[in-house]
């Protein structure tokens, strides 16, 4: 989510609902995304990844503010968090590498190549090639009914 999208007045973002329509968001939260035993490679990839999400004026952590953002538009909203945790060889634990291919450039503006260039690939050793596992970012879901008008 974009950090313009949480100013939209209330009047704009919900008048598109109908009366009793559902309205359900979800977004991410990272403080669980990590690996077991840690790896600092893929720590500091996750770093990178997150402030170039916020360079660029988004925020990864959007889910922690969904609740409130709900509420201040006078929903009362539900929540929901889930996190999976990861075994040995599955592939959402190259997710920060996988990250680190699609924002590349955007990551080489905080970093030089050579340093994430050796990051993803020490990061892919202590991840995908051996014996670590992990936890998924948290992906946080409020929903909450309009009040009939």
């Amino acid at each position: 989510m974009l950090r313009e999208d949480l100013t939209a007045p209330p009047k704009q973002r919900l008048r598109l609902l109908r009366p009793s329509g559902v309205l359900v968001l979800e977004e991410p939260e990272i403080s669980s995304w990590t690996v077991y035993p840690p790896s600092e490679p893929t720590q500091r990839l996750v770093d990178l990844i997150l402030r170039s999400f916020t360079e660029a004026g988004g925020d990864f952590n959007a889910g922690r503010a969904l609740p409130d953002l709900l509420g201040e538009r006078g929903l009362q909203p539900a929540i929901r968090a889930d996190v999976v945790a990861l075994p040995p060889g599955h592939a959402c634990l190259g997710l920060p590498q996988q990250f680190a291919s699609s924002l590349g450039p955007r990551l080489l503006n905080i970093t030089t190549e050579a340093e994430l260039d050796g990051l993803v690939a020490a990061s892919r050793q202590d991840t995908v090639e051996s014996a670590r596992w992990g936890l998924t970012f948290t992906l946080i879901q409020t929903w909450s009914r309009r009040r009939p008008d």
